[in-house]
């Protein structure tokens, strides 16, 4: 018995070998042409930079996917199986394009100036334009403590401020009179404060950015970077442009907007996190073992990351600013108790179907962002 066994054991063994060569020889050809797409790709991107296209065209991208689905349909296989496939090809390949970089629309334009540490939406920045030729150079926030720090600012186009709040009344301190056509782009998170400090201090263009980014992503294409305009728009009309052949999506709007609506739900958002936190580590009666949290956080932890590992002061400033500028955390904790106690109550009148509402609000919201 045990020897008819182990010859039943020896033939599965071969008959999986033989057919596991065969997936191997597929897997291979697969890498093959996923190598000779990615090389028409690049053939690609060469054009796109010679004529200053855009990398992201989402009508192309939509059609296509659009396209393969109708095929794997007929073909029977699955297909949000295929568009996962492509969209990840797809996303390669805007990373290949990246690499090889932009048309320099400001041939003009001699040098950027980066203060601040160069890290996310600085460092996807300084990328962007370094591919598209600009010369770059990069200052710590703390830039008066170098020797003959004034030699960085001269013939600077642009100043490219990646900075918090709490260090912006210190680099304006120390910011040597500029050129009115130097250019400053405000990337700190509290822009009715950083704008109107700025067009204080500097008589040229303003521009605040605002990225709305996904974790983890190390370019802009499909992205969505919200711009808000300080004075002298036209100047600085070339940046946008710039900045939207990588395949950024850019949406306008007034800087009082983006702190009474944008900044106050963000703050909320990292507040939470941080209470989460700040929770597990003071109630260790709980004992969360590191499998738990690991199953727990598994969708969590890259935003977890995102705020934790980055420039903790950013963070801080937009819950700061939110706290002693808005009653939003007011209103917030009065939410949190009055729907504990809808969610909780004996009385079934009084609990309104709330996850039927939120349900049709994700969704509707879904759609939007989904189109």
């Amino acid at each position: 018995m045990i020897t008819k066994d182990i010859n039943n054991h020896n033939i599965v063994n071969t008959q999986l070998k033989i057919l596991r060569k065969k997936i191997d020889v597929l897997d291979n050809k697969l890498l093959n042409i996923l190598v000779q797409r990615f090389d028409i790709v690049k053939q690609v991107g060469v054009i796109k930079k010679k004529y200053g296209l855009p990398i992201y065209y989402p009508v192309r991208e939509a059609s296509l996917i659009h396209k393969k689905k109708k095929i794997a349909k007929n073909l029977q296989l699955s297909q949000n199986f295929i568009k996962k496939i492509l969209q990840n090809i797809i996303y390669e390949s805007y990373l290949y394009e990246n690499i090889i970089g932009f048309k320099k629309l400001n041939i003009n334009c001699k040098t950027i100036l980066i203060i601040g540490k160069v890290f996310h939406t600085g460092h996807i920045l300084k990328n962007i334009l370094k591919s598209a030729s600009y010369n770059i150079k990069i200052l710590d926030e703390y830039f008066w403590k170098k020797n003959n720090f004034y030699d960085y600012f001269i013939d600077i186009e642009m100043i490219i401020l990646n900075i918090s709040i709490t260090s912006l009344n210190l680099v304006l301190k120390y910011l040597p009179k500029l050129s009115h056509k130097c250019i400053i782009v405000d990337l700190s998170p509290v822009k009715t404060f950083s704008i109107e400090k700025i067009t204080k201090k500097h008589y040229g263009p303003v521009l605040g950015l605002y990225p709305i980014l996904h974790t983890n992503v190390t370019i802009l294409t499909k992205q969505y970077l919200i711009y808000t305009h300080g004075r002298f728009s036209t100047v600085y009309s070339w940046f946008l442009e710039q900045i939207k052949l990588s395949g950024c999506q850019l949406i306008n709007v007034k800087y009082h907007d983006i702190d009474m609506y944008i900044l106050q739900l963000q703050s909320i958002k990292y507040f939470n996190v941080i209470s989460i936190n700040n929770f597990i580590l003071k109630y260790k009666k709980y004992n969360f073992s590191q499998n738990i949290l690991k199953l727990t956080y598994v969708t969590e932890f890259s935003f977890f990351k995102k705020i934790f590992l980055r420039d903790r002061k950013i963070f801080n400033d937009l819950i700061k600013y939110s706290a002693h500028h808005t009653n939003i955390f007011q209103k917030y904790i009065k939410n949190y108790h009055d729907l504990l106690l809808q969610l909780t109550t004996k009385k079934k009148k009084y609990t309104p179907n709330i996850f039927r509402i939120i349900q049709q609000y994700i969704v509707k919201a879904y759609k939007i962002f989904h189109v």
